[in-house]
């Protein structure tokens, strides 16, 4: 007989950057058997540091796991405008054009992001942003909780665990 209980207790961890920007914060998703806790970065204006946020939904209270791809309008334009700014700027002073030009840039990149979606039985959604750098990053993360839901589902299917049950009996009258 197949043994799928979900109680492990190794975790997998998966660290992703929210910003280049905010490069040296990282926001962290760890995966285990019971439960998946996020601490996910705050920031004021994507880069300036606030603390950070963090949540632990057990497995059994999740329903669903989503990817997908996110374009932020505000920063995408933010991004623009500084970077125009930095090319104007750079005639007067090289210094502050280069610092406005990289910020810009820095803008428009994380203006692509990758997002996680959990939802818990309830109906709450918990987001978890990324940049497209880390994609892969948040789909091993989607696919490793997927696994956990989907052996949740089947350590409470009924049907299944009866299967198993009339099967074991008439394997052992058989011998």
């Amino acid at each position: 007989m197949e043994n799928n209980t979900i109680q492990s207790t190794e975790a997998k961890e998966y660290t992703y950057m929210t910003s280049l920007l905010t490069f040296y914060m990282k926001g962290k998703i760890t995966v285990t058997g019971r439960s998946v806790k996020l601490t996910i970065p705050n920031t004021f204006l994507k880069f300036i540091p606030l603390g950070s946020r963090t949540y632990e939904p057990m497995i059994s209270q999740i329903s669903s796991v989503n990817n997908s791809f996110k374009l932020n309008a505000k920063p995408l334009f933010f991004g623009i405008i500084v970077v125009l700014g930095g090319i104007s700027a750079i005639s007067d002073s090289f210094l502050t054009g280069l610092i406005l030009l990289l910020i810009g840039i820095g803008e428009i990149i994380s203006a692509f992001e990758t997002v996680m979606y959990i939802t818990e039985n309830s109906g709450r959604n918990i987001g978890v942003s990324a940049l497209i750098f880390d994609k892969k990053t948040i789909e091993d993360a989607r696919n490793e909780i997927q696994k956990y839901l989907l052996m949740r589902v089947d350590d409470t299917n009924s049907r299944m665990q009866t299967n198993r049950i009339v099967n074991a009996i008439n394997n052992q009258n058989e011998q």
